[in-house]
């Protein structure tokens, strides 16, 4: 009977042994989670101390007072002659009278979106460390960016449906993979993804990933409901957004605001204009990320090859940041004491300024000056050479090609959200 008792005893004592030491494990794995989530944090107190209300923040602060608060009468009116994103508008509307709620609410959505970008990237066999590269590259983003309107107005509108949009490819991707999704989930990552899509941009990308994802669905023969209603709310979104008729009204204001004779381009000068101010932000806009993106890949590359030609190809996108940001060198007064022609050179301080701004277009005015082309040829070597960097950067055995070529539907959509 003792040794029985005895017997008991070392089991128990070998379980709870056991337990802890898992528990331990855990906790040990999952340090640089918190970790990243503990720098982000004191980063974002830190920065919404120092932010003040402007812009439009101080006017959605004092406008739904106009209208007796009643929050229908404000999006009717919103929805007639200004945008179709009523959804974000309530939540601006509810949250936009009291400026300290909205710092609160904007880093737990920062932190939200530090998880659930986690959540996408890393599997249960990575490297734990990889949350800290998440919580640097939340970081390492110039959050002076969402200051261009108003800080809390800008956040609302953009960063707030990123983040739904995160968790709700998060759903997603947990239906794909068939993994346990209780029902009250199930409305939060609908309530999410129709929130998010409310944002044009969203619409667009939410749709494709969910046309994706019901891709893989149905080709492993599989008919997945929940995918198939995300599809259904997206397509609804995007026939509200292009019926709505403040989306028209705001157009032409706003086209007559900023760009006049935006109407009067062809389409390929759209689609030129489109290409090299999408590609400006990208590669000659002052921030943090993209620098910080290049000299790690170029670090990257310096490490793996010795081959001067893989050398010089990483080199050049950090060569054309810095060529781009230094701009104002060139139009500083010394010129005046240079032997060459003044006008010569403040014609290309000019043509290099325009790779900031990359709203320079080729006309049949234009299309014999050389310096037109510098924005559209800079920035595609520029992204080329990014391209080539990588692919010789991550560079894998065969058998890692296998095994990534298998987990590509994973990360393709998902990682180019997050990013």
């Amino acid at each position: 009977m003792k040794a029985r008792a005895d017997e008991i005893y070392l089991v128990v004592v070998s379980k709870l042994i056991s337990t802890a030491v898992a528990y331990l494990n855990k906790i040990r794995a999952y340090r640089s989670f918190v970790l990243g989530g503990i720098l982000i944090a004191v980063l974002m107190i830190i920065i919404h101390i120092i932010i003040k209300p402007y812009g439009d923040d101080l006017f959605f602060m004092s406008y739904p007072y106009h209208f007796s608060n009643e929050l229908i009468s404000w999006l009717t009116h919103r929805y007639y002659i200004w945008s179709s994103r009523i959804l974000i508008e309530a939540v601006l509307w509810v949250i936009a009278r009291n400026f300290l709620l909205w710092k609160i609410l904007n880093i737990i959505v920062i932190l939200v979106l530090y998880l659930f970008t986690a959540k996408l990237i890393i599997n249960k066999d990575s490297d734990k460390k990889m949350y800290l590269v998440v919580a640097l590259c939340i970081i390492c983003y110039p959050f002076f960016h969402l200051g261009t309107a108003g800080y809390m107005t800008t956040s609302v509108f953009y960063l707030w449906p990123l983040t739904a949009a995160v968790v709700a490819c998060y759903g997603m991707y947990k239906s794909l993979l068939k993994r346990k999704i209780h029902f009250w989930e199930y409305i939060v990552y609908s309530l999410l993804f129709i929130f998010a899509s409310n944002m044009e941009p969203f619409t667009i990308l939410l749709l494709a990933i969910t046309i994706v994802f019901l891709a893989f669905s149905f080709y492993r023969k599989d008919i997945n409901i929940f995918l198939i209603i995300q599809l259904f709310f997206a397509v609804l979104m995007l026939i509200f957004i292009f019926t709505c008729p403040g989306n028209t009204l705001r157009m032409i204001s706003e086209i007559g605001t900023w760009y006049p004779g935006f109407e009067s381009l062809s389409f390929v000068e759209k689609f030129q204009l489109g290409y090299t101010s999408t590609l400006a932000h990208l590669f000659a806009t002052p921030n943090t990320v993209f620098p910080l993106f290049a000299v790690i890949l170029c670090i990257l590359v310096y490490c793996k090859y010795s081959n001067l030609r893989y050398r010089v190809i990483a080199t050049v996108p950090i060569i054309i940041y810095l060529v781009s940001i230094s701009v104002v060198i060139f139009q500083m007064s010394i010129f005046d004491n240079w032997t060459i022609s003044r006008e010569n050179v403040i014609e290309w301080a000019e043509s290099i300024r325009y790779v900031q701004s990359g709203v320079v277009l080729l006309t049949q005015d234009n299309y014999t000056n050389l310096s037109s082309y510098i924005p559209i040829i800079s920035f595609t070597v520029c992204a080329l050479c990014v391209l080539y960097s990588l692919y010789y950067a991550v560079d894998k055995s065969e058998h890692e090609q296998h095994t990534l070529s298998k987990q590509a539907s994973k990360q393709a959509s998902l990682t180019s959200l997050c990013y």
